[in-house]
């Protein structure tokens, strides 16, 4: 069977066999976050006569398992130590995990899987062949993020000494200060917005589509202030997060992180406090050309982690910011750089979105228009404002009832029956 060489992510490539083609090197690095991949690849290009040659590769691009035998036979089997950062744990590339610790044991390779996030997976290190204590060491070092711990663990891999300890970074960081924010002639009553997004971007310096974003945001006369974060769901994060927001008021909050902030039905999102509405932006996984090439644009996962799961949170999806742009092949790592490029187009609708929320929030509730869209499916009588398993007048009277004990002048809504037959003339 002949399988193209490529370094193309697909949408939806699970099912996809690709032959990464890479040739044999001492040390392997593995994930599936590109952020990991282009900040270990400048720890080792930062240190100048390395004594070992590297390899990395995408987890994206060894889902289907004949892609993971190739990789395996080519180039993996050759190596002297492997790291995997296994985001989601076992259960997302088992098949992977199970080859590599049989490869590990049979030729004598050094072997660590770590986790991708704080959560333990005993699992991954009883497939490892390292020490319990240089696992947790390189897992805190990649958990923390920033080149001093991606360099020391370039330093473990090669077998050189390291410091005992994890250098610790804010949960928190501001970003651009100076550069993008709002000019100093905004005036200090001016709508403002709060910009967060995931630390790690900011550790990878792959932060152009949130610069730009910014930058939209104060052309458009909005306060910013840009704020990097390791998660919404980590508590020292939170602590600041929610400590900078109640200094900082916004009228409109964007999102760049993904997922749900929920840990559980009973929890509260920490972004609920402020009283504004959050805009979940969108920094797609793939190129330009997927995108338009594919009928609902956005991959299965990035509609997942970035449109289903934070309406969880009240989130209002308001689109992409960018696509993912492939640099061209480090001929000494094989591997090159896929970072965020930013979409002028699509940064200036979220933008126009923001200043839209953020001038009616400050709108008095009398002054607002209130509109109730209701779905028609036609063809068929009894479906219009159809909804699975919901009563939809019902759900209409529950929301004017709100509305109206927020100020809103609703008037008197017809009984559920009338109101449809009016809607259904």
């Amino acid at each position: 069977m002949h399988i193209i060489a490529t370094q193309t992510v697909q949408l939806d490539q699970a099912a996809m066999a690709v032959d990464l083609d890479q040739s044999a090197a001492d040390v392997a690095f593995l994930s599936f976050t590109d952020s990991d991949l282009a900040a270990m690849a400048r720890a080792v290009s930062a240190h100048a006569g390395a004594p070992a040659t590297w390899r990395f590769a995408s987890l994206t691009h060894l889902q289907h398992p004949y892609s993971v035998d190739l990789y395996l036979e080519k180039t993996l089997a050759h190596a002297s130590f492997i790291l995997v950062r296994l985001l989601g744990g076992m259960d997302y590339w088992r098949y992977g995990v199970e080859e590599l610790a049989a490869l590990a044991r049979k030729r004598g390779i050094k072997l660590a899987i770590v986790p991708g996030d704080d959560r333990g997976d005993p699992r991954l290190e009883a497939a490892s062949t390292l020490p319990a204590e240089t696992l947790r060491q390189l897992w805190a070092r990649m958990l923390e993020g920033g080149p001093e711990n991606f360099r020391a663990c370039v330093g473990l891999a090669e077998g050189r000494a390291t410091g005992p300890a994890p250098e610790t970074l804010p949960a928190l960081l501001r970003f651009g200060a100076g550069s993008f924010e709002a000019p100093a002639e905004t005036p200090p009553a001016a709508p403002r917005a709060a910009l967060l997004f995931y630390r790690s971007t900011l550790m990878a310096e792959d932060t152009a589509a949130i610069a730009a974003l910014a930058q939209a945001l104060a052309m458009r006369g909005l306060g910013v202030a840009s704020l990097a974060v390791t998660s919404l769901k980590d508590p020292a994060a939170l602590t600041l997060l929610q400590s900078e927001l109640a200094s900082f008021k916004p009228d409109v909050i964007l999102s760049a992180t993904a997922f749900s902030a929920l840990g559980d039905e009973a929890a509260a999102t920490p972004l609920a406090g402020c009283d504004a509405p959050v805009l979940q932006v969108i920094m797609a996984g793939s190129d330009e050309a997927q995108w338009h090439g594919s009928p609902r644009g956005l991959s299965s996962t990035d509609l997942t982690m970035h449109v289903a799961l934070p309406e969880f949170d009240g989130r209002i999806a308001a689109g992409l910011i960018s696509f993912k742009d492939q640099a061209s092949a480090d001929p000494l790592l094989e591997f090159g750089r896929r970072t965020h490029r930013p979409s002028a187009l699509h940064i200036a609708h979220v933008a126009d979105q923001a200043l839209g929320l953020a001038l009616l929030r400050r709108l008095a509730p009398e002054a607002r228009k209130i509109a109730f869209v209701l779905s028609d499916y036609p063809g068929k009588d009894g479906r219009e404002g159809y909804a699975l398993g919901l009563d939809t007048p019902a759900s209409v009277a529950a929301m004017a009832a709100v509305l109206r004990e927020a100020g809103y002048d609703i008037g008197k809504l017809p009984e559920a029956a009338a109101m449809m037959a009016d809607l259904t003339r």
